[in-house]
C-alpha cells in the first residue's frame, strides 16, 4: 500500500508532529459524524426493539431520453412523458433524465 505520508526515522527530515487545524477540524468532524444517531445506553438500559410499522423505502423507476436537438420536438416529447407520470430531473448535455414512482403491478 502507497502513502502520501512523510515519517521521521532516524533523523530524516519529514513533516513535523503538530497537527494541522484542517487534519483536526476533520478529525473531530469524522467523529461526529459516527455518533449522529448513536445514544449511549447505560448498565440497565435495554436496546429499543426493531420497529415492525418502518417505512418502506421509496422507489422510483428512471428513464433518460435522448435529445433530438429541436426543443419544439423535445417538448412535445417531454410533455407527453409528463402525462404519463413522469417528471423531469435533469437536463445534461444530450441527455435529459426523468423519474416516476415505482408502481408494483
Amino acid at each position: 500500500m502507497h502513502s502520501s505520508r512523510l515519517a521521521v526515522h532516524d533523523g530524516e527530515k519529514g513533516r513535523s508532529d503538530t497537527p494541522s487545524s484542517f487534519r483536526a477540524a476533520f478529525s473531530q468532524a469524522r467523529l461526529e459524524s459516527r455518533s449522529v444517531g448513536v445514544e449511549m445506553l447505560g448498565e440497565h438500559d435495554q436496546a429499543p426493539e426493531p420497529a415492525t410499522d418502518a417505512p418502506q423505502l421509496a422507489t422510483y423507476e428512471v428513464r433518460i431520453e435522448k435529445r433530438s436537438g429541436k426543443r419544439s420536438s423535445d417538448l412535445a416529447r417531454w410533455n407527453k412523458l409528463g402525462q404519463d407520470g413522469w417528471k423531469l430531473i435533469s437536463v445534461v448535455g444530450k441527455q435529459a433524465f426523468f423519474r416516476r414512482d415505482h408502481t408494483p403491478a
